[in-house]
């Protein structure tokens, strides 16, 4: 299972030697985040492709990406699912790092484990389970997201808290103010050790963890 980290992004990357693949956008907006190494890419559903999965694995090879290496992504959840996807199948499997960007990202996908890439219009239709080695939140990154990735992350929070933490339920409920004003990294460490505590109990998909797709 992933470690959970609170810790700034760049901190984390300087001085890794990992293999990087990176979202344009956070590239351009937080260019100390990055590695020495990075594949910049532009994010979206059209990410999750075996053709774009085989020119990252062919830019990993011919940048000298061995067994012992690891790869970082760097974006939201279409980054972070297909570089996990990529970790998964290269060289039968290496080290990874996920540095979600997205409050959806953070609150969700990058915890637990799935990896996917899509098949003409089927979603998520060939993947694997690979956990990330570690889960970098650095909620800096909030403050560059638009409003609407910002409610759409919190629709994620607001379930989750609904499912599983009445407390958490009604913190929401009584704290708009600053939860508008994007003051949240409490928040996110709550949604985060509920989705990774049920990851724990069902880390393959086959019990209690489908509790986490409600809404879906």
């Amino acid at each position: 299972m992933s470690i959970i980290s609170e810790q700034s992004a760049a901190e984390f990357v300087k001085g890794s030697g990992a293999f990087m693949i990176a979202d344009r956008r956070v590239a351009e907006l937080y260019p100390e985040c990055l590695s020495e190494r990075s594949f910049i890419v532009d994010s979206g559903e059209e990410l999750k492709s075996f053709a774009k999965v085989e020119t990252f694995i062919k830019w990993l090879a011919d940048n000298g990406c061995n067994r012992g290496s690891e790869i970082v992504a760097l974006g939201g959840g279409t980054v972070g699912d297909m570089a996990g996807f990529a970790a998964a199948i290269y060289m039968r499997g290496v080290k990874f790092h996920n540095i979600p960007t997205t409050l959806l990202s953070m609150v969700d996908s990058a915890i637990g484990g799935k990896t996917a890439v899509n098949v003409g219009s089927i979603k998520n239709l060939v993947g694997a389970f690979h956990q990330p080695t570690n889960v970098i939140i650095d909620i800096a990154f909030l403050k560059s997201i638009t409003d609407n990735d910002f409610l759409s992350g919190f629709g994620e929070i607001i379930k989750t808290a609904a499912i599983a933490d009445q407390s958490l339920f009604n913190m929401l409920l009584n704290e708009r103010d600053r939860v508008l004003r994007r003051e949240i990294g409490d928040i996110i460490t709550r949604v985060c050790n509920i989705k990774a505590d049920t990851v724990r109990r069902d880390p393959y998909d086959n019990g209690i963890r489908v509790i986490l797709n409600a809404g879906h």
